[in-house]
């Protein structure tokens, strides 16, 4: 499995980068993960958006981040 991890300026480009991904490669074959970090830089935080459990026959996992802050 490879691992990519995608980073974002709003909610706006995630999405589109997930609806892009699932266009590219099919459905079946990634697990997609949202995060989003908020905060300033002494106090960040990263709270999960949308987490799939880890297809094993999934040939490509994306976590894809919204870095808005």
């Amino acid at each position: 499995m490879k691992k990519v991890a995608i980073f974002v300026e709003g909610q706006t480009e995630q999405i589109f980068a997930e609806g892009l991904l699932k266009n590219i490669f099919g459905h079946a074959k990634i697990d997609i993960e949202k995060l989003q970090f908020s905060g300033s830089v002494e106090h960040r935080r990263i709270r999960t958006i949308r987490s799939t459990e880890t297809n094993i026959q999934g040939q490509y996992f994306f976590r894809i981040y919204d870095c808005h802050g």
